[in-house]
């Protein structure tokens, strides 16, 4: 009988050992939710533009900007939140407070006035792009050819509307599309003669089939990416931002997440202001 009794104690002792665990175990992770949740939230729109913003398997958004995003937003005590949008909705998104913020490898050059800016934190190269058995061996040799860009990106701000530097091709046959794989597209069936794209991006779309096309390297414009805020965001915020920002420069962690995706710290800037129209 005392065996029994015994051995009925020691299985109460047991469970309630177990209860009082599980306990513990869910108080703990309701602290950490709720320490997460208490975070002030930073909304960034974003499109898909590799290797800056991408998915992988789970659906996780990743790539160069959320991995700065994610790592500043730690620094300056926030959590990020990226937001997909339909790019060309951006202004109005950010001006009805939608989101707070462009954080997607925008470039800043000729937007200082339409955006409150936080960076540039790096440097992006915008050059041509032909396919590898074509004449063409530089800019110069494009003149008034057809000329394919991403539509509403920087490539196509400066053959619109700067023709005249002289990394930028000179041509008035600009064909404007609204997705990467019809830019490819295009090129490859013959509807253009060229591209005219990041070379970032190109370099990690075209990884698996580099050698069908050329870059046309010696004629490259160089621009500086940023985080585009509304004119009215709250100077404070990104002057937070920014201080992230030159600290990841100088600890060398910046460098590192550009490692990640095969580039290197020639790519960083931490140059200060907002760039002029180029």
């Amino acid at each position: 009988m005392k065996k029994r009794q015994f051995s009925e104690f020691l299985i109460w002792t047991a469970i309630l050992i177990g209860l009082a665990f599980s306990l513990i175990l869910i108080h703990k992770k309701t602290s950490t939710d709720h320490s997460t949740s208490a975070l002030p939230h930073l909304t960034i729109g974003y499109a898909t533009y590799p290797p800056f913003i991408d998915y992988d398997k789970d659906g996780t958004v990743i790539g160069i900007d959320a991995d700065f995003a994610n790592e500043v937003c730690r620094r300056i005590g926030y959590q990020a939140d990226f937001f997909p949008i339909d790019w060309a909705l951006k202004d109005e998104l950010l001006s009805e407070h939608e989101i707070d913020c462009l954080w997607c490898g925008f470039s800043m050059d000729g937007l200082n006035k339409n955006y409150r800016w936080a960076g540039p934190y790096m440097k992006s190269r915008h050059l041509p792009i032909v396919l590898a058995d074509s004449p063409y061996q530089s800019a110069n040799d494009l003149t008034e050819k057809s000329i394919a860009v991403l539509a509403d990106s920087q490539t196509e701000y400066l053959l619109l509307n700067h023709q005249d530097l002289p990394e930028v091709p000179t041509t008035s046959r600009v064909y404007c599309f609204s997705d990467l794989l019809e830019v490819r597209g295009a090129l490859l069936s013959g509807y253009c003669d060229a591209i005219y794209a990041n070379a970032t991006v190109w370099t990690t779309l075209l990884s698996n089939d580099r050698e069908d096309y050329r870059f046309l390297n010696d004629d490259s414009y160089v621009s500086n990416l940023g985080i585009a805020f509304a004119t009215d965001a709250d100077p404070a915020l990104i002057a937070k931002i920014n201080q992230a920002l030159e600290e990841m420069i100088q600890d060398g962690t910046a460098d590192r997440i550009l490692q990640n995706y095969h580039l290197d710290a020639d790519c960083l800037t931490n140059e200060k202001g907002e760039p002029e129209k180029p």
